[in-house]
């Protein structure tokens, strides 16, 4: 039966048998021991610390399937969406649930797999309705699934899911089951965040990017300064409530030249207030308010300092600002990913949650000898989110968890500011030579960013003129090659001009399935939409303006590609592709005026070159 099965997926399914394919070899490292039950041939035995656990329920196993399905019958009827079966044991509710909900599709995590050859090795695989059975994912040697593989499968999901894990898995794989479930919890909650924020800024990122597109031609790139970083010490500035225990220690660097002086964010008004002038303060957030962060630094303070603007940034601080302004490539500006970062070869930064994220990155690519956190508390300390001399309350200062402090002491957080730490650890991770230093008084712990108090930093680590306060005024020579860029002008007007062909392609050949849905028809379509998936003018500007229904419509591709009822396929391609086409066209027409604004900068950039 096992061998029958393989062959059968392999041969129907090839998707699924990629994932299984090693799983033999795979079963030699498993460390789990199991055998029949001797009693019942429907049931397995698991040898754990010399205990032998029943996998199913020992009287009656297909009587504990019908049991599982009844908890969850009304979540089922309710979402029609998904369902994920945590442990297949030898399958009962597996094929219980399929003879129930055969129009409800579902997946396999197993994180064993000895289990699982004897699940293919129990059960017929045409009792499992494999059209519906979107995945199976198998579990490391050690009985464990990683992030990658989680993510991967519920980024498939349309929408909610209905996780069903087989009872006995709580006590044969404890430890493994709780991973799984933490694993399962982090991708959700970054998954709800990324379509929250790509739901907010999906459009703002490209127009802001288009609206950018002169000041970024027109400014410097941040790593064209390099050479004044390197092997610097520099001091990342925060707005969390601790800043302002550390404005005399700042005073006292900013006086002996002895670090770069970053201010990220709302820092800026602090730091203006105390009249303590940063060596560059970083902005990305691409709302269009974000302009009121520097209100009272332009109109309060008269002393210039730069400013490194993310390219995708709102575009009113860009415009307002007086004093010398310098660009950082952001991963969310598209544009510059297609006509500026194949001349220039510096590196573009990853869209982060917070500012001090993005200008971690940035000055770990700048090779700065110690970064030396300051006010990055990411927890609030009585009940305060900001620094004083910040001008506005947080938007949301719930406190629903609890952190390790640098004292070792608890610490009141929000998931919010929880996420940016996790986030930030992250990125240390990355560079683990880096050395990053928290002198965060009353911060949360952040790791691979031992505390140390800012005081002692001065006193140990930090020498007097150690740094170039003009720094912005000598940059390496890594102009932006005009040549280079009008060839990619060139090549996305001619990429741009096929888009509404295509789109009139795509348009009758639904037009065409409605009618009549054949086989050809649906291979036709295929074929004209990898046509755009494969066009610059969709890739750069169309998609990133479409990016939360795209993701949405990738979660059905699946559905549509394995459903074998020809009228069901109909109705899948034409409900899924339809809203979706129709907002793109709808986008294309919204662009059209900043692709024209876009090409006539293009042109007096390069016209002035020449000249």
């Amino acid at each position: 039966m096992f061998l029958q099965n393989l062959t059968a997926i392999k041969e129907h399914r090839p998707d699924l048998f990629r994932n299984i394919q090693h799983l033999e070899q795979i079963a030699q490292m498993d460390e789990l021991s199991i055998k029949q039950d001797s009693k019942n041939l429907n049931n397995l035995i698991c040898e754990i610390n010399q205990q032998s656990i029943s996998l199913h329920l020992e009287e009656n196993p297909v009587q504990e399937a019908d049991k599982i399905l009844l908890e969850v019958a009304k979540e089922i009827n309710q979402q029609k969406h998904h369902v994920i079966f945590y442990g297949t044991g030898l399958g009962h509710h597996i094929r219980k649930f399929t003879q129930m909900y055969p129009n409800v599709p579902y997946s396999i995590f197993e994180p064993s797999a000895k289990i699982l050859i004897a699940f293919f090795s129990y059960v017929d695989i045409k009792e499992l309705n494999i059209p519906m059975l979107r995945n199976i994912s198998l579990g490391s040697p050690k009985n464990q699934f990683n992030l990658k593989e989680i993510k991967s499968i519920l980024y498939q999901i349309p929408k909610s899911f209905t996780l069903i894990t087989l009872p006995s898995y709580l006590k044969i794989l404890p430890i493994a089951h709780n991973k799984f479930l933490k694993l399962i919890q982090t991708v959700i909650h970054q998954k709800k965040i990324n379509l929250s924020i790509s739901q907010r800024y999906e459009k703002k990122w490209i127009t802001n990017s288009f609206e950018n597109f002169a000041a970024t031609l027109n400014t410097p790139n941040l790593f064209d300064f390099r050479n004044h970083f390197q092997h610097k010490p520099a001091l990342l500035v925060a707005a969390g409530p601790s800043l302002q225990d550390e404005i005399d220690q700042l005073r006292i660097i900013k006086q002996q030249r002895s670090a770069y002086i970053i201010s990220v964010g709302s820092a800026i008004n602090t730091l203006v207030e105390f009249k303590i002038i940063p060596d560059a303060a970083f902005t990305y957030d691409p709302s269009e308010l974000n302009y009121k962060v520097f209100q009272k630094a332009i109109t309060e303070n008269k002393s210039p300092f730069p400013m490194v603007f993310g390219t995708s940034v709102g575009t009113g601080v860009v415009a307002q600002f007086p004093w010398k302004k310098i660009h950082l490539p952001m991963s969310q500006d598209m544009l510059y990913g297609f006509y500026i970062s194949g001349s220039k070869q510096t590196p573009v930064l990853s869209d982060a949650s917070s500012i001090a994220i993005v200008a971690l990155q940035a000055l770990m690519l700048m090779n700065c000898s110690s970064i030396i956190l300051v006010g990055q508390n990411f927890a609030l300390r009585d009940k305060q989110y900001y620094a004083a001399g910040v001008p506005y309350e947080a938007a949301d200062s719930k406190v629903v968890e609890q952190v390790i402090s640098v004292e070792n002491t608890l610490l009141e957080t929000n998931p919010g500011l929880n996420a940016m730490r996790k986030e930030m650890e992250y990125v240390i991770r990355l560079k683990p030579s880096q050395t990053i230093i928290n002198t965060t008084k009353g911060g949360a712990k952040i790791d691979g960013a031992p505390f140390q108090t800012l005081s002692s930093v001065i006193d140990t680590i930090l020498v007097p003129n150690a740094i170039n306060k003009e720094w912005f005024a000598h940059s390496m020579t890594n102009p932006i090659q005009f040549s280079y860029l009008t060839q990619r002008q060139q090549q996305m007007l001619e990429q741009e001009s096929q888009i509404l062909p295509i789109f009139a392609t795509l348009q009758q050949t639904m037009a065409d399935i409605q009618i009549s849905p054949e086989k050809s028809r649906f291979q036709s379509f295929d074929f004209a939409f990898k046509s755009l998936q494969d066009n610059l003018f969709f890739k750069f500007i169309l998609h990133p303006l479409t990016r939360v229904k795209y993701e949405i419509l990738y979660s059905y591709i699946m559905n549509i590609k394995i459903e074998t009822d020809i009228n069901k396929k109909k109705d899948l391609l034409l409900s899924g592709f339809g809203q979706y086409l129709y907002e793109c066209y709808e986008d294309y027409k919204m662009i059209q005026p900043y692709f024209h604004n876009l090409n006539v900068i293009i042109d007096d950039f390069t016209n002035h070159k020449k000249e």
